[in-house]
């Protein structure tokens, strides 16, 4: 007699499907109008043949027309067997607009999440569905959330997780086979908010429940010698710290692919995800003396609409100097990186998908695997990939920039330190204008915003604040860390 199966891992309880056709169809062994026919593959032991059913589609509520979820994310209970009310829960989720033939990377993280749920109900011999308790703190999800609030976990994240478990129950409260009284697990309240859009401020109407747990609204303040940009907190290098930089890049412990990476960042403040989805399309317009603009760079367009990725997918336009573009035309027609192109194709054939993709659109940076560094959100393999690749390749290359810099050099630098040198480097060669009356110093702001595509005039207007004494104010927290550094580091030897 065989055992009883137990899953003691919470890996093993996640099975990933890759692909799930017609997800919003019905299913039927009987012919049906306007039906597709489809035939399983060798079910019958005798004859060896399959069954025969039918694909019933109903209307395409996707705004693409796709009916397809990648990667659904089936949970399974500790004995093996399906997680029912999880897995229609996120199935239902799974097949509306935003997830039919996307990304379900979110998708799986509250599958995930969710499951965190059950494993402790079961580490606590509780019935999740049992919401009978007189006094709410007895009931298993103000148990669950009690258990997370003492564990130390950020109120944020608290507050996401049992937002799962109030939809996971809200849904089963909807379904005749449930006994769920959604009173019993939170009341809801409508409320407006004010918050900050692209194009300005506005208000929405928002479901807030009674659960949720306060979280501080307060700005994090912005290191000396730093700007905010967009979420990040950037730190220009200063002209002698570029000097090493740059001098460093020429060094041969860097490949072709490497220098021009860091070169793209600080010659047109491009982030990763724009520099390594550059296609081989992009490359062909340097090649084009006519589209040479008169100020001496070729114009690239980014963004929406476009086969290259920007944060919060901003149209952007990049102009990359003349002598740059020649470069990277010189390396994307080298044999090392048609050899990376070549393996690149070799990896699309083996996939076996039906779709291809064009010599044109293939990334101008590849790995020597033939594997992009990033991967766009217009690429057809995007929504069927479960772990886009998102640009390591810039982290491996700046701890391998820092292992051969000074010791000087901040120990802290990443690789979008490089847009706020560009913008540093930009900033000096304007006011280099203004001394010589080619434009009037108000200028210089509107000027750096367009180059640094920035919504707010106020975050430009942050960095030209930095660029008035940025020398001193890095000065200063450079003397900050290493004073740090070296009273921990005297506790340490105590």
């Amino acid at each position: 007699m065989k055992g009883k199966i137990i899953l003691k891992n919470k890996e093993q309880r996640i099975i990933n499907i890759p692909k799930i056709d017609n997800a919003t169809a019905d299913i039927s062994i009987n012919p049906q109008k306007g039906g597709i026919l489809r035939v399983t593959e060798n079910t019958d032991p005798i004859t060896q043949t399959g069954e025969s059913y039918y694909i019933v589609p109903e209307p395409i509520y996707n705004s693409r027309g796709e009916d397809d979820v990648y990667n659904f994310p089936f949970l399974l209970n500790k004995d093996g067997s399906s997680w029912q009310e999880a897995n229609d829960f996120f199935f239902q989720k799974a097949i509306t607009d935003k997830y039919l033939g996307r990304n379900t990377a979110a998708l799986r993280r509250e599958a995930s999440q969710l499951l965190d749920y059950k494993i402790f109900c079961e580490d606590e011999e509780i019935n999740y569905l049992d919401l009978s308790g007189r006094r709410p703190s007895r009931r298993p999800h103000q148990r669950y959330r009690s258990d997370l609030r003492s564990s130390g976990m950020g109120n944020d994240n608290i507050n996401t997780r049992t937002g799962i478990i109030y939809h996971f129950y809200k849904y089963l409260s909807k379904q005749d086979s449930y006994n769920i009284d959604l009173d019993r697990v939170d009341t809801t309240s409508l409320v407006n908010i004010e918050m900050q859009g692209r194009s300005g401020k506005f208000t929405k109407t928002v479901e807030k429940r009674g659960m949720t747990l306060p979280t501080s609204k307060e700005v994090s303040p912005v290191d000396i010698g730093y700007v905010r940009d967009e979420g990040e907190d950037l730190r220009p290098l200063s002209n002698q710290q570029f000097d090493s930089f740059v001098e460093l890049l020429h060094d041969d412990k860097f490949d072709v692919d490497e220098r021009l990476m860091c070169r793209i960042a600080l010659f047109t403040g491009a982030r990763k995800q724009t520099i390594l989805t550059i296609r081989m399309k992009h490359v062909e317009i340097f090649k084009e003396e006519s589209n040479l603009s008169p100020d001496g760079t070729y114009k690239i367009f980014a963004g929406a609409g476009c086969d290259i990725d920007t944060k919060f997918n901003k149209k952007q336009t990049l102009y990359f100097p003349k002598g740059l573009a020649e470069q990277i035309v010189i390396y994307a027609e080298s044999k090392f990186a048609k050899k990376r192109r070549d393996k690149f194709r070799q990896n699309l054939e083996k996939s076996g998908s039906e779709e291809t993709m064009s010599d044109d659109d293939i990334y101008l940076f590849l790995s020597n695997q033939g594997n992009c560094h990033y991967m766009a959100r217009n690429d057809y393999r995007y929504a069927r990939t479960k772990s886009n690749p998102t640009g390591q390749r810039t982290d491996s290359l700046c701890k391998k920039l820092l292992k051969n810099l000074p010791d000087n050099f901040p120990k802290g630098f990443t690789f979008h330190w490089l847009r706020a040198t560009f913008a540093h480097k930009y900033y000096q060669y304007l006011m280099i204008l203004v001394e010589k009356n080619i434009i009037k110093s108000n200028e210089v702001i509107s000027r750096v915003q367009a180059r640094m595509h920035h919504s707010k005039p106020e975050t430009t207007d942050n960095y030209l604040k930095l660029f008035l004494n940025i020398n001193d104010r890095i000065k200063i927290q450079e003397m900050y860390e290493n004073q740090l550094f070296s009273e921990y580091q005297s506790s340490w030897e105590d």
